[in-house]
């Protein structure tokens, strides 16, 4: 029981002096992070208050099987009660409906890139029509360094220029 004591109270020490925690895809960050890690070393602080005061009072004396039994019950039930009060305050929001207790809010998701190409640059489909190739075909130029092509989301834009010096040299041969 004791390595699982020790663990929570690693764990809890963590977030005491972090205060940050991270899990399943959300993020607390201070007061509740840390109230967490104070819940999550609770067990073991008691556990060893507990040790102290029964082995002061027994004086020397053997603690008996039923008492041993009662006090690992005892203990275990502490390390569950640590588990679900950390699960508890975890899984609840805060006033303002976000995870985030402290600091600044999270930053907005980035810009999609824009499926049409800018200034100086044209779709696969349009470099193909103008090349007389298939789209896999400009992909492979691309891609061997023949034309030049920036990647937009899951497309590529393709340089005009790289396109016209393609195209002159095929007119050369």
């Amino acid at each position: 029981m004791i390595i699982w004591e020790a663990a929570l109270a690693a764990i809890g020490l963590y977030l005491l002096i972090g205060g940050r925690l991270s899990l399943m895809g959300r993020e607390l960050q201070g007061r509740r992070a840390r109230r967490i890690g104070l819940v999550l070393v609770a067990p073991l602080t008691v556990a060893l208050l507990l040790a102290l005061a029964i082995s002061a009072a027994l004086d020397g004396e053997a603690v008996s099987d039923s008492a041993a039994i009662a006090l690992t019950a005892l203990e275990i039930a502490l390390v569950a009660a640590a588990l679900a009060g950390a699960a508890l305050l975890f899984g609840r929001e805060n006033r303002a409906g976000s995870l985030f207790w402290r600091g600044d809010p999270p930053p907005p998701p980035p810009p999609e890139p824009s499926p049409l190409p800018g200034p100086g640059h044209m779709t696969v489909a349009e470099a193909g029509r103008i090349l007389h190739l298939r789209d896999l075909e400009v992909l492979a130029l691309i891609r061997a360094g023949t034309l030049t092509g920036v990647r937009a989301g899951s497309s590529y834009h393709v340089e005009r220029r790289s396109v016209d010096r393609l195209r002159l040299k095929r007119k050369d041969r």
